[in-house]
């Protein structure tokens, strides 16, 4: 049981202690200017998804480092990466400890 609460600029998600985690970080149009990870431990990779996670598509996706508290940044260069029908995220949960995401 439980639950793990995860804050963004925008928001917050709560999502099951699973090993793997789908959630929708804003449901309107947005564009993604950059994010910040830090690892779990161990290596794994976060989809970026355009809609929903069941029927969206998957725009972009980052890996973790692997490395126990290791923090992985990235600006998205220009305008950022446009999601139409709203961001969601698809990760596993023993991979990332935390997740910041920047839009507009």
């Amino acid at each position: 049981g439980g639950t793990q609460k995860t804050s963004f600029e925008k928001g917050e998600f709560v999502v099951g202690s699973t090993t793997g985690a789908a959630q929708a970080v804003f449901g309107d149009r947005i564009r993604l200017k950059g994010y910040s990870i830090v690892s779990g431990g161990t290596a794994g990779v976060i989809e970026l998804i355009n809609g929903t996670p069941e029927s969206g598509t998957t725009l972009f996706k980052a890996r973790t480092i692997g490395t126990d508290n290791g923090v992985e940044s990235y600006v998205v260069p220009g305008a950022g990466i446009l999601f139409a029908d709203g961001m969601s995220i698809k990760y596993t949960v023993a991979t990332i400890d935390m997740m910041h995401f920047y839009y507009a």
